[in-house]
């Protein structure tokens, strides 16, 4: 078995870097940074594209095209060349998330050379010319930011997993306090309840994951320095309650996940976020989305909520998303859209997900104004109690795939119309076509 997978490495290797080298430069660069990932593990599309942007690496000659459309370009031409596996692909054609083949993350370190390490922590050296660091261990519980870490003042990316973690704070001051040209930085399960306010030094940071931190609250105030920050995760961390006073002042932040108690967008609103393009709020515990704030959102083109429990409806001010063209809702168990009245608003919606909603029986009728005239994609899954699609849809005349999936109640379906490309009916035992 090691012989065979030491010849197919011999024999598909060249074969790989051959179409590396045909790359142009800048894609060169997006590939050779994919080192910086965990082999094997299903990363999402925007993670690459973030961070190839994070780094520079993504340039625009011009100025109405969005760095995010040409870091999808770069993402799309790596995958024709076949440097992802086992993709995962929406019901919008969207490609969410891949894997990187074990022997592309080969070669991908290997042309990255000194520049790109994946290195434990008892590493005794460790290349002053190194740029992006990954570091791993199983145990960093008696120890600090590692010496031989020390000298590579130049760091532009610090990615960091381990099991057992040393004192956090003492972890992140060191690297706050070392590595101030850091434009990434990841960070996941924090065992902290606020950073400390020496984050606030890393002020050319454009990426920053802190994912997991179950105990995160807060915010220092010292973070509304990084006026350059573009990324900010806080995914499953389910105790946050706080963004600092200033957050405004984060004008360059286009992509935000979040966990989140109530108290972090009710009392801050998202009128800060006015440049940001992706939202997605993950297992956050609100009752209702703030109505105040949308209206500055204007330039939000993806929104998805996700595993929201308590989400009772959404505000009329979602009408204010003119920039909107992705909604997605998946188990919102008690989430009414039988008003709806704020979707009419929705004058670039090209793609819907209506999924795990209980308490959905017809669609609301606000989608029956700009949406009729903009909607490519459309599916509606796992709701229980959907009744009936209406013939009004009908007049949805760019639908392009229809998608209705395990709707046990669901009766009636108006005569689809030959201008949509795919339609896709199951797990629907009562339905009737018309």
């Amino acid at each position: 078995m090691i012989y065979g997978k030491l010849i197919k490495s011999r024999v598909i290797l060249p074969i790989l870097r051959l179409s590396y080298e045909k790359l142009p430069p800048d894609l060169r660069q997006c590939f050779a940074y994919c080192s910086m990932l965990p082999k094997g593990l299903e990363i999402p599309r925007e993670a690459f594209i973030n961070l190839w942007i994070a780094q520079g690496f993504v340039r625009s000659a011009s100025r109405n095209r969005e760095l995010e459309d040409i870091g999808n370009q770069y993402f799309n031409q790596l995958l024709s060349r076949f440097c992802f596996q086992e993709v995962v692909e929406a019901f919008d054609g969207e490609i969410l998330a891949c894997k990187i083949h074990s022997l592309v993350h080969d070669l991908a370190q290997s042309v990255a050379g000194d520049e790109c390490l994946n290195v434990k922590s008892d590493t005794k050296n460790i290349s002053d010319r190194v740029r992006h660091l990954y570091l791993h261990d199983e145990d960093l519980s008696e120890k600090e930011a590692p010496k031989t870490l020390l000298k590579s003042k130049n760091l532009r990316s610090f990615r960091c997993t381990y099991k057992n973690k040393p004192s956090d704070k003492t972890f992140i001051q060191g690297i706050a306090m070392k590595f101030r040209r850091l434009r990434v930085l990841v960070l996941q399960a924090l065992d902290l309840e606020e950073l400390p306010s020496s984050i606030g030094g890393l002020q050319q940071l454009r990426y920053l994951d802190l994912s997991h931190s179950s105990n995160l609250k807060s915010l220092p105030k010292s973070f509304c320095k990084l006026v350059n920050l573009q990324t900010l995760n806080l995914i499953n961390c389910e105790n946050f309650q706080d963004f600092p006073g200033n957050f405004r002042s984060l004008v360059s932040i286009k992509t935000l996940y979040l966990t989140c108690r109530e108290i972090s967008l009710t009392k801050k609103r998202p009128q800060s976020f006015n440049s940001l393009q992706f939202m997605l709020l993950y297992n956050c515990d609100f009752v209702q989305l703030p109505s105040e704030g949308f209206q500055n959102l204007n330039s939000l083109r993806v929104l998805r909520i996700y595993d929201c429990p308590r989400l009772a409806s959404l505000p009329d001010n979602i009408k204010y998303l003119t920039a909107l063209e992705k909604l997605w809702i998946w188990n919102c168990e008690v989430l009414d859209l039988s008003e709806g009245d704020g979707l009419e608003g929705l004058t670039s919606l090209e793609s819907l997900l209506l999924m795990g909603l209980p308490k959905l029986i017809n669609l609301p009728l606000g989608l029956t104004k700009n949406v009729a005239k903009t909607l490519k994609f459309f599916r509606i899954a796992n709701c229980a109690n959907f009744a009936m699609l209406p013939v009004w849809l009908l007049n949805f005349n760019l639908l392009q795939r229809l998608y209705v999936e395990d709707c046990p109640n669901l009766s009636f379906l108006p005569q689809v119309r030959s201008h949509i490309a795919k339609v896709h009916v199951t797990g629907c035992p009562k339905l009737h076509m018309a």
